[in-house]
């Protein structure tokens, strides 16, 4: 781990704001289009626009076909996408059966053992967040840790100079506030599940 790193909460500044009609906006990442997790914002979506993730939902997407809107959850299993339609509902209902199937579709664990990506997932589901701090953790994860989404918390835990290396990394490349906010996402969950399995390193 990296000491005397000073922490920021600065917005993620690679998003770019959209004004749609209704003054509802969406944001457009590099990744993707994404639309704000309010129903307004995804009724002014235009028809035809196509699909659109829904923020602050992992796996959450929304279809904007000819004349229909409707859901879907996709996620990566095994290094394989995997989709599943939950239909035309509200934003509500969607983001609630959207847990659910994101967590039926979850990647087992080697050996039984606690993944990056599944302890992230707990965390998320236990600890009562403020959407915005839900947001922030989710988006360090799959910025920035994605290749580690399927180690163990044991193995990184126990790879104390490549964890560095990896911080290191997002430092120079993303800047040492990216990096810090990484830094701490990753100490919140580790210690989290830490208390629970002293075995961790």
């Amino acid at each position: 781990m990296i000491r005397g790193m000073t922490w920021s909460e600065q917005p993620m500044s690679t998003l770019k704001v959209v004004e749609l009609p209704a003054q509802q906006s969406v944001v457009r990442a590099k990744v993707g289009k994404v639309v704000r997790a309010i129903q307004a914002a995804v009724d002014a979506l235009p028809f035809n626009s196509g699909t659109w993730r829904v923020e602050g939902t992992m796996g959450l997407y929304v279809r904007c076909r000819a004349r229909t809107k409707s859901y879907m959850v996709q996620r990566k299993v095994g290094g394989k996408v995997v989709q599943r339609v939950l239909g035309p509902l509200t934003l509500a209902a969607a983001r609630r059966q959207a847990q659910k199937v994101w967590h039926s579709l979850k990647p087992a664990a080697p050996e039984g053992k606690l993944t990056l990506a599944v302890a992230w997932e707990r965390y998320l589901d236990e600890k009562p967040l403020a959407d915005k701090t839900r947001r922030l953790y989710a988006d360090n994860l799959e910025r920035y840790l994605s290749a580690w989404k399927g180690r163990t918390l044991e193995s990184l835990g126990a790879d104390r100079a490549g964890f560095r290396a990896r911080i290191l990394h997002i430092a120079r490349h993303h800047g040492v506030a990216v990096a810090s906010q990484t830094l701490r996402c990753f100490r919140a969950i580790y210690n989290y599940h830490r208390k629970v399995m002293p075995e961790l390193p």
